[in-house]
């Protein structure tokens, strides 16, 4: 009979080797625990870094129907060599299976001759028969799982354990056992269950839907099997890469893929329309997130301002996209001086610029600015003459910020703008143009390059659609006139505007129209090679404000709304 010292080995001490010293004996406890350290990290990667399944390749331990009531057959799925055989990884540990077998023929199931005496002599319970079918009309789910251990295996077992050169058994050994047990629901027994068992690592393989007709065909099985788990090599993981995404494809060093917006919802857009309108997402939550406005920086992080309202104070505050993840809202400034905000615009240049306009109250309404180099600037007076608004901006070819607002005097309204060109100061106010009725502009940049402004304006009093009219940049002067783009937009409740160019050219203008009393429809408006067509893009219970758009440099396009107390985004995909 074995005597073996009991166990050292305690994973919590963090002990990875035993080291034998000159001059002391060897002790079983030490070369034990020396093989339990192997062991024990062996079991550790297999377990957390591969988990539970069956190889690629293999087919180890499916449960395969036999039109019984009483039995099915646990298939090997493997040749009857060991490395040939069906396998399958529980709980860090394999077991393996070499030829077919029912369940009701396992040395250890309930109606096998000796099943008890050996079930009491390994330690371990029976395996229970199938329960008799449930009475009509119900149906009773049953879990077939493998139920894996390890026991000791001593000379009066296996007499092989005698070196015939000595005469005398020298080691014991261990060995890996599992079972095929069925229990009534849908997993396997997790501890605190009266069927668990201590030291025991169990693995669902097969749902059975019993029914009261009894026998259990194909279609009553269902595999749960985890199949084809293996560790590919890097060149496999590039393989995949390069077929999918093609070559320019990356994962930073946390393994977070640089797409911007999830492969499957781009796949699943694109078969409904294309470009692929993708959202809307939410950003952030526990708003309000007043009109906000986007802007993707010189290194392609995308940025969202906002004004947050604190009682009688006002806050420019601001979340960033990195790693594909929103950072947590802060504030970037308090707006001093100013009674309140009523709209907001960003631009980025190339050097690491970052400049914020608002239109506010401070006395009079007046364009301010302030330019983010690092850190935030001093306030900046853009324009001293009253009732100034709506504010937006854009940046060049050349990396000049130019920044448009619209100017009330006397009931005229026009269009002036600044331009911040790359490294230097502000030039002087310049009138873009007179708008013939009030409405909505934004700035953006067109297919050519050049800055255009996009003017939407509101009916006349005998037309029903608003007319949607473009001014462009160029040879460092705005056009005379402006041009008719030919794209109306039917409504007559038109707020909020935001304009721009994707990467098919296409002019894209996005608004709110009021859908009923305390609600708004965010609506999008395309015009492409002449054509004109809507899109509506969140449904009318909503209420989605202050549309801004940010173009990537791939063409795709993030339009960030307020929807209530969300700040949400729409992604108008190009380029994956």
């Amino acid at each position: 009979m074995a005597i073996i010292s009991p166990n050292t080995f305690d994973p919590i001490r963090r002990y990875v080797s035993v080291r034998l010293a000159q001059g002391v004996p060897l002790a079983d406890a030490d070369w034990n625990e020396g093989d339990d350290m192997r062991r024990y990290e062996l079991r550790a990667f297999l377990r957390w870094f591969v988990g539970d399944g069956v190889p690629v390749g293999n087919d180890g331990f499916r449960i395969a129907a036999i039109n019984s009531a009483t039995s099915f057959t646990i298939v090997a799925g493997g040749g009857p060599q060991p490395l040939q055989a069906g396998r399958m990884l529980v709980d860090g540990m394999e077991a393996f299976i070499t030829a077919d077998i029912g369940f009701s023929a396992q040395p250890l199931h309930a109606g096998q001759a000796g099943a008890a005496a050996l079930a009491a002599s390994w330690g371990v319970p029976v395996i229970a028969a199938l329960p008799a079918p449930p009475v009509a009309p119900a149906t009773r789910t049953l879990t077939v799982y493998l139920d894996v251990w390890e026991r000791l295996v001593t000379l009066a077992e296996d007499p092989a354990l005698v070196l015939p050169g000595l005469g005398t058994e020298t080691c014991s050994r261990l060995r890996r056992e599992w079972a095929v047990r069925v229990r009534t629901g849908a997993a396997p027994p997790v501890n605190g269950d009266p069927d668990f068992i201590a030291g025991h690592s169990y693995a669902a393989l097969a749902t059975i839907t019993q029914t009261s007709a009894g026998i259990i065909d194909a279609p009553a099985v269902v595999d749960r099997r985890r199949r084809g788990i293996s560790l590919p090599s890097q060149m496999d993981f590039n393989q995949v890469l390069s077929d999918t995404f093609g070559g320019g494809y990356s994962v930073n060093g946390s393994g977070v893929p640089q797409l911007p917006y999830p492969m499957r919802d781009v796949i699943n857009a694109m078969l409904r329309e294309r470009p692929a309108a993708v959202g809307p997402t939410t950003v952030l939550n526990a708003g309000p997130y007043n009109t906000p406005t986007a802007v993707i920086d010189s290194s392609g992080v995308p940025w969202v301002f906002w004004v947050r309202v604190n009682g009688p104070n006002r806050f420019l505050s601001f979340s960033r996209r990195i790693a594909g993840v929103w950072t947590p809202p802060a504030d970037a400034f308090q707006f001093t001086g100013v009674l309140s905000v009523s709209s907001l615009a960003a631009a980025a240049q190339s050097n690491g610029t970052i400049r914020v306009f608002y239109s506010a109250l401070s006395g009079n309404n007046r364009i301010f600015s302030r330019a983010f180099t690092g850190a935030w600037g001093p306030e900046e007076l853009v324009d001293s003459i009253d009732q100034n608004s709506q504010v937006s901006a854009v940046t060049d070819q050349t990396g000049t910020i130019i920044v448009v607002w619209r100017r009330d005097t006397a009931g005229v309204f026009t269009a002036q703008s600044v331009r911040y060109p790359l490294g230097g100061a502000a030039g002087a106010v310049t009138n873009a143009g007179t708008m013939v009725r009030p409405g909505d502009h934004a700035i953006t940049i067109d297919p050519t390059g050049a800055p255009q402004l996009v003017y939407v304006q509101e009916p006349n009093p005998t037309g029903p659609n608003w007319s949607v009219f473009t001014k462009r940049f160029i040879a460092n002067a705005w056009e005379a006139n402006f041009t008719d783009s030919t794209l109306t937009v039917p409504v007559t409740t038109f707020i909020d505007l935001a304009a721009g160019y994707t990467a098919d050219g296409s002019l894209w203008l996005f608004y709110s129209t009021v859908s009923a009393p305390g609600f708004s429809t965010l609506r999008a408006r395309r015009l492409v090679l002449g054509v004109t067509e809507t899109r509506e893009l969140l449904p009318p219970q909503q209420t989605a404000r202050f549309p801004s758009l940010a173009v990537d440099a791939a063409g795709n396009a993030g339009l960030y709304i307020q929807n209530g107390a969300l700040l949400q985004q729409v992604g108008l995909v190009q380029h994956i």
